[in-house]
């Protein structure tokens, strides 16, 4: 009751005070969801068919539930959509497979936002570590290559409880496959793009009944050659703007994740992960100075990622335990006297323990940080703990509950008590209908970076975490209608961010907790499985409404009000993917809306992005070939990321593979 009482004055206040006085539109926006969802249960009541299959029949894949996370909503990529932008990177899959908005710098640099929240806010996992820089924040989504990971979701909003830090916005999962391989498989792949990019990657997996190997190398060298129109560079005398090819655009990046796995029984399993990786960028320049070269610049990145675990499962817990080691280094324009780098040590530890009706998961998490930063002060280290305690409940099949607290503890820092309570009911749940009401209020919370404090005599060691509040409802509505499935989620939410952190010149560059923003939006999620004859069929159309208003600066006060830069309000995107006799043709068309850029005193423009593709597999005795030929913006758009930053027009890719089991 606790945790209750204390969300339910300021849930009050923000609704009656806040939204009902400042976010008119808003409340025009929830009014017609709850009207969608009382028309779907009205409809369902009198709807008939002639059913052939039942839910129990058929497992829908894209969008479930986390296990504590109660009332939060993950989307799995598809092994389809994966497949198809497995040799490029995530922010190429992202952009293209869900209406999230990637700010991309070409192909050099891309950051994510999710729920009107800042690239910061959403943390990014590979196996439970997270990727983001201690020292920027964020990770560059462009330089996570997708080769590498077998399966990949997204948790939408605050999950901090079950996360930690950064999972303000939402989390995206980068997993791999942990099952043992039974003898030898082999996968190559290769791909060659009309913007003279080039990729390689092979996968050999072996292994027997007890012992597993996994490896994974990929090689990517893109000269992102392009032509584009330069809107920054005016010909008077022609009166038109000249046409040019992109210049300093390059990237040569490679990489090896390496997987052991040993399970001497069925209840012990020993695991080792190990993962290199080198990254050389020439960072594209704006329009205005795609010939000058004197502002060019390059980054040349590199990381060493391990992971050393056991796990035992007993009748009814599971106890899992892990010790790593990361290295992250980053040299800008090859001065090597100005590296940037931070070292990892981590140890983490839990135990699942389940009771007839409810699971717990209690742990720790331990980091020891020692960063080598040439501004920052000498011998600065730092020890970072978080303890947890998750906690479901699943009553008669129908009511589920999940509680989850967490504190994290930071040496020389104060960080927020971060707890979550979320709530689902199933009303109705038939063979061929299913309907999930949910609900969800959770806090989360972001660590200062290194750099917010330690950068020079410019950061500040005692800024404040960046800490936020949220609550969501969602509906979920799966339906078999003859041969087909449909599934439609319903999700509408409020998040409030304090204490948001921002660089403001005040006669030199400094951190301050600037802002004080509120996130209000809604997200629907459809997906149609169909057969027609021998063609099996599958569609998606999804939708994010994302209101993200500042409400108080000290820096931009004549901003307040108004929706923040490089946030659209409206994203959307829709895929039908077709198989027929080994080919498959997909097309995915992307809306980006209107954003405000910095200054707030100009918009670029939205834009829609066409992609499309047909691939064929053919069998042979001993392996299979696969070949895939894909155009991206097929309309040959005109369109810009980023404010005066040339994206590519129409262009193609052909791949190649090659599976041997």
């Amino acid at each position: 009751m606790g945790l209750l009482s204390n969300w339910a004055i300021p849930i009050t206040t923000i609704i009656n005070n806040r939204i009902m006085k400042k976010q008119q539109t808003i409340i025009k926006f929830l009014s017609t969801t709850l009207l969608i969802i009382c028309s779907l249960y009205v409809s369902s009541q009198n709807y008939k068919t002639s059913d052939t299959i039942t839910l129990k029949e058929v497992k829908i894949k894209g969008v479930k539930r986390h296990k504590y996370g109660v009332g939060t909503i993950i989307h799995n990529i598809d092994s389809l959509s994966k497949e198809t932008y497995s040799n490029g990177n995530l922010a190429d899959l992202l952009s293209n497979t869900m209406p999230i908005y990637i700010r991309k710098q070409s192909d050099s640099f891309s950051t994510i936002t999710l729920r009107g929240t800042s690239a910061n806010h959403t943390a990014i996992l590979v196996n439970g570590i997270n990727l983001n820089s201690l020292t920027l924040g964020h990770s560059n989504l462009g330089n996570i290559d997708m080769f590498l990971f077998d399966y990949a979701d997204i948790q939408l909003g605050s999950s901090g409880a079950i996360y930690g830090t950064d999972a303000i916005g939402g989390t995206i999962n980068l997993k791999l496959d942990n099952s043992l391989t039974n003898g030898q498989k082999l996968f190559a792949k290769t791909s060659h793009s009309s913007l003279n990019n080039h990729f390689y990657g092979v996968k050999y997996f072996t292994g027997n009944k007890k012992f597993d190997s996994k490896t994974r190398v990929f090689y990517v060298k893109n000269e992102n050659r392009f032509k584009f129109k330069n809107l920054a560079n005016y010909n008077f005398s022609k009166k038109q703007y000249p046409t040019e090819y992109t210049n300093n655009s390059r990237k040569e990046n490679y990489g090896i994740l390496q997987q052991f796995l040993y399970k001497p029984s069925l209840k012990n399993t020993f695991n080792v992960l190990a993962w290199y990786q080198r990254n050389w960028d020439q960072i594209q320049p704006s329009m205005g100075n795609n010939s000058n070269n004197g502002t060019y610049e390059k980054s040349f990145d590199e990381y060493i990622r391990i992971l050393s675990g056991y796990e035992r499962l007993g009748s009814n817990y599971k106890f899992k335990t892990d010790i790593g080691y990361m290295k992250d280094k980053q040299i800008h324009n090859g001065n090597s006297n100005e590296s940037i780098s931070t070292e990892r040590f981590i140890a983490n530890s839990s135990l699942e323990y389940s009771l007839s009706t409810a699971q717990i998961n209690v742990g720790i998490n331990y980091k020891y940080i020692i960063p080598d930063v040439y501004t920052y002060p000498n011998q600065l280290d730092e020890h970072r703990t978080d303890v947890f305690f998750l906690y479901k409940q699943d009553i008669f099949n129908k009511f589920k509950y999940s509680i989850n607290l967490r504190q994290s503890f930071v040496s020389g820092y104060k960080s927020p008590f971060t707890p979550s309570l979320g709530l689902s009911y199933t009303f109705a749940d038939e063979d061929k209908v299913k309907k999930v009401l949910s609900l969800k209020l959770a806090k989360g919370y972001k660590i200062p970076t290194l750099n917010q404090r330690f950068w020079g005599t410019q950061g500040n060691p005692d800024i404040k975490p960046e800490k936020s509040k949220s609550v969501e409802l969602g509906y979920n509505y799966t339906r078999a209608i003859g041969k087909s499935i449909l599934s439609i989620i319903l999700n509408s939410y409020y998040t409030d961010v304090d204490n948001w952190i921002m660089w403001v010149n005040k006669g030199e560059w400094i951190p301050i907790n600037e802002r004080k923003v509120e996130c209000i939006g809604g997200e629907f999620f459809s997906h149609l499985k169909f057969k027609i004859n021998t063609i099996e069929a599958n569609f998606r159309l999804n939708y994010f409404f994302s209101s993200s208003i500042l409400q108080e600066s000290e820096t931009e006060a004549s901003n307040e009000g108004k929706q923040l830069a490089y946030t659209p309000r409206h994203n959307a995107n829709s895929n039908l993917a077709l198989s027929y006799n080994d080919y498959i043709f997909t097309t995915d068309i992307t809306y980006t809306g209107e954003r405000h850029v910095t200054g707030y005193n100009k918009t670029l423009d939205g834009f829609y992005l066409l992609n499309s593709s047909i691939s064929k597999d053919f069998s042979f005795n001993t392996f299979i070939l696969g070949c895939r030929l894909q155009v991206n913006n097929l309309l040959n758009k005109d369109y810009q990321s980023w404010e005066y930053y040339a994206m590519p027009g129409r262009n193609y890719n052909i791949s190649l593979n090659i599976k041997i089991n």
